[in-house]
């Protein structure tokens, strides 16, 4: 029997498949651009087939096929298996005379292949990956010209094999370039039209960015089919695939889940995905969650290609950027959230008759705040017996029948009273700790709940302290996700403002009405960490708070009789508030402003006022009263999320450039010529690479210095040459200023240092030193040896450095003058970088400063064994 002889397998067999499948041909729809070639194939050569052929693993499969209706057929029996041996044409003549062919089933039957020739296309990457073939049922011998003119064609064909891969490619950096793109909308929506861009990109339905928090898995944003996902959702982190992409830092693409190595895994058998491709999101470098994109149905033919998984590591570092923002901007909004609540309760409760209302607007903030549903804010106080229970001060109305509406509306305004300590709240009074029941129907301290009373998913109950003692109880319930000790810690201002505002109500029923309202004034007041002030008519001061001292440096006698912005108001204070104020004044009315101030010292500083007059009982205005905050630190933390947002993309350094050459090779025409709306969009993209990439570069060295990746190359040398390279380095930066440079001590010592790093160092301290020295100044270098210790030590004779500035001078982006006209120019990196670079080789740095009579800053480095 005669039998037909498989082709053997090339050498570079795996490499030869992996090519083939990054470039995403088979199983792919019929293209133009590859029939033509056939069918002037079929025309050229008078053949009745023309194919172009690709080899896999174990078939053939035709890209594009003339006078052939199958589409593919078993490597074994191929002609095209053998042809891609070699880089010359195969050209077997009369393939019934091969012993190779002779017994071959297309031989022996349809089509009845005599006469084969096959041109082997290779890749750009050099791999050759199938043919392009012409197939007779006659024998036939090609001549010379004939085989060149095959090999012509051939040559058509991989320049549309690999400019169709060089248009996948294209098609990632477009996808990334209209990511980044996006119109600005709020952070999640703008994920979401990333993810939806992703999906479309990546031709699979379901994209996800996760939170990971222990092993709960929450989807954070989502773009899916109707009624598939919804964001928050949460489930077990060992039922998700994103388990085992967290166990590496690559790219996890899994072609077809049911073949692999994961058929058996949770998430297969619960959701059947086949196809699957995500990484992990790093914030701050923790792990934050996933990426992830998939799919119900496998790629069993076209596989993940490279330019997939760089699209996908792009994309991971684009959505943690955008996270990493998002994140911030919802860490100050809280926070604001927080001090807007404590200024209001506190404005309220000093201006309302009503107590009870500044407590009703306290309890709707903490239920905004922390996302919960119901709650209330009560009193605890004692029975004759010495037994504590709680009575309302604010309650949120969830009445479930006529019976318990009507105890509300008879109750409500008085207080209602629960006395049953057999209850979660009841545990929290009674422990005089924190209860957080995440599962409250399993909670053996909870006493059940009535008939009919809503479902309780989740509760929270803090008890709050006044000097020690227990004065009330808040509790919250239903939040989303549950609660835990963070939020606890979280809201501990206001649970700090009801402990104030309750005091304040205890003090108010001891002492008759004008009596309480000088209490209550003088506690709340008082013991705010906001600065309150009381002005007469006119505006004058009258009373201030200790918390208005701190803030201003003024005592009460220093601002009685005098009006607040003759003494805060300075030339950086903004007119046009200052005139709002006044008009406000002018007309009785509340006013929110914010403004700077100056302090008695005469640093500036952010303040907020929330100004209220102060009316007698006949409407006769009494004064005024202003509840001041001072902001300064969150205008700073706003100015550094400016400027944050402004320096996030140092990340995308790498991809940034690769993404720019490429747009260049485009935009050359090393491809061809671009016209109409493509040139347009590769001009745009470029444009907007180039520019990201030029505000990228300020960053690499405090970045590399973050990220541990900077290299040392530490060596033992004499020190002295060193500083004295150093000085004659930065004399040419004195420039016509005249500063002069003196060397007062020295010390014949060695020390273990990057020679490079070190000039870097006295480069940043003696520029310093230079920038801020007077014109004609001087400036003196000391390097002494103490013990086993060298110190070396600039010290210039400039402005000083203001105390209020010395914790931070070390910080990132840090300046004593960090206004837009400061007349001192940098980016506030020079000395953080300096820091970092003194302790990575071994050493420290300090200084000494007094303002207004310069400053001496000073690194110390172990005296090392001199060099042999």
């Amino acid at each position: 029997m005669i039998r037909t002889q498989p082709p053997p397998f090339p050498e570079d067999e795996i490499l030869r498949l992996k090519s083939l499948h990054d470039h995403a041909l088979l199983d792919t729809t019929a293209e133009e651009r590859f029939d033509r070639i056939t069918r002037l194939a079929q025309r050229m050569f008078g053949v009745p087939i023309a194919l172009v052929s690709l080899i896999d693993a174990e078939r053939q499969w035709f890209k594009s096929r003339q006078g052939l209706d199958a589409c593919e057929t078993g490597r074994d029996i191929s002609f095209c298996g053998y042809a891609i041996l070699d880089r010359e044409i195969f050209h077997i003549p009369d393939a019934s005379l091969d012993p190779r062919f002779s017994g071959n089933p297309l031989v022996l039957g349809p089509p009845h292949i005599r006469f084969y020739a096959g041109a082997p296309l290779t890749t750009s990457d050099g791999y050759r990956i199938g043919t392009l073939c012409i197939i007779g049922d006659k024998p036939r011998q090609l001549t010379q010209a004939e085989l060149a003119s095959l090999r012509d064609l051939a040559d058509g064909v991989e320049i549309e094999i690999n400019r169709r891969y060089q248009e996948r490619k294209n098609d990632a950096l477009l996808a990334l370039n209209e990511i980044t793109s996006l119109p600005t909308l709020d952070h999640q929506s703008l994920l979401r039209a990333a993810l939806q861009l992703g999906c479309r990109y990546l031709d699979l339905p379901v994209g996800i960015i996760s939170h990971i928090n222990g092993e709960v898995y929450e989807i954070e944003v989502q773009s899916s089919p109707p009624d598939t996902l919804n964001d928050g959702q949460q489930f077990p982190l060992g039922q998700t695939y994103c388990s085992i992409a967290l166990r590496g830092d690559k790219v996890l693409a899994i072609d077809h889940m049911g073949l692999g190595d994961y058929a058996d895994h949770p998430c297969y058998r619960a959701f059947k995905l086949e196809s699957y491709i995500g990484t992990r999101l790093l914030l701050d470098d923790k792990v934050y969650g996933t990426l992830n994109f998939s799919s119900a149905e496998p790629r069993t033919s076209r596989r993940f290609s490279e330019a997939e998984i760089e699209f996908m590591e792009l994309l991971a570092r684009w959505v943690a950027t955008t996270l990493r923002h998002w994140k911030l901007g919802q860490e100050l909004k809280r926070e604001q959230g927080l001090r807007d609540a404590i200024t209001r309760a506190q404005s309220v409760f000093i201006g309302a008759e009503d107590r009870h209302v500044a407590f009703e607007g306290l309890l709707g903030d903490m239920l905004q705040i922390t996302g919960s549903e119901y709650g209330f804010i009560g009193e605890i106080l004692h029975t004759a017996g010495g037994v504590p229970y709680l009575k309302s001060y604010a309650i949120t109305n969830i009445s479930w029948s006529d019976e318990t509406r009507a105890y509300y509306e008879e109750n409500v305004s008085k207080g209602m009273e629960f006395f049953n300590l057999n209850t979660l709240f009841g545990a929290a009074i009674t422990s005089g700790m924190p209860i957080i029941a995440n599962t409250p129907s399993q909670d053996p301290r909870s006493g059940g709940l009535p008939a009919g009373h809503p479902p309780l998913n989740a509760f929270l109950g803090i008890p709050i302290y006044y000097e020690n003692k227990l004065v009330a109880l808040t509790g919250l319930a239903n939040r989303q996700g549950g609660y835990d000790q963070a939020l606890v810690d979280y809201l501990n201002p206001l649970t700090l403002t009801i402990a104030q505002l309750v005091q304040a109500a205890r003090v108010q029923k001891q002492h008759r009405k004008d009596q309480v309202e000088l209490a209550r004034l003088s506690r709340v007041a008082s013991q705010t960490t906001n600065g309150v002030i009381i002005t007469d008519i006119e505006g004058r001061a009258e009373w201030i708070n200790e918390g208005f001292s701190r803030i201003t440096g003024y005592t009460l006698e220093e601002m009685r009789g005098r009006k607040p912005g003759h003494l805060l108001q300075g030339e950086a204070t903004d007119p046009k508030v200052v005139a709002s104020i006044s008009e406000a004044l002018a007309q009785q009315k509340h006013f929110d402003v914010e403004l700077i101030n100056y302090s008695k010292t005469g640093l500036p500083f952010w303040v907020q006022i929330s100004c209220n007059p102060l009316l007698d009982a006949a409407g006769n205005l009494q004064g005024f009263m202003a509840i001041e905050s001072d902001v300064s630190e969150r205008k700073r933390m706003e100015r550094m999320k400016g400027e944050f947002v402004s320096t996030v993309s140092h990340e995308l350094r790498t991809p940034l450039t690769a993404i720019s050459g490429a747009l260049g090779l485009l935009a050359g025409g090393a491809l061809g010529g671009l016209t109409g709306n493509i040139k347009k969009m590769v001009d745009i993209a470029q444009q907007n690479s180039q520019r990201l990439t030029f505000m990228i570069n300020d960053l690499l060295d405090i970045e590399k210095l973050t990220a541990g990746k900077m290299d040392f190359d530490m060596q033992i040398q004499a020190l002295m040459p060193l500083v004295e390279q150093a000085i004659e380095g930065n004399r040419t930066y004195v420039g016509d200023r005249h500063v002069r440079m003196h060397l007062t001590h020295t010390a014949d010592v060695a020390v273990r240092v990057d020679n490079q790093r070190l000039l870097q160092v006295m480069a940043n301290l003696l520029s310093n030193a230079i920038k801020f020295s007077p014109d004609d100044g001087s400036i003196e270098l000391a390097v002494q040896a103490i013990d086993q210790t060298v110190q070396i030590s600039v010290t210039d004779h400039g402005p000083g450095i203001p105390a209020v500035f010395h914790p931070r001078i070390f910080q990132k982006f840090a300046q004593a003058d960090s206004s837009d006209t400061r007349q001192k120019g940098g980016t506030g990196l020079g000395l953080a970088i300096t820091q970092q670079l003194v302790e990575r080789m071994g050493g420290r740095i300090g200084f000494d400063s007094t303002e207004g009579k310069g400053a001496t800053f000073y690194i110390e480095f172990p005296v090392a064994p001199a060099a042999t």
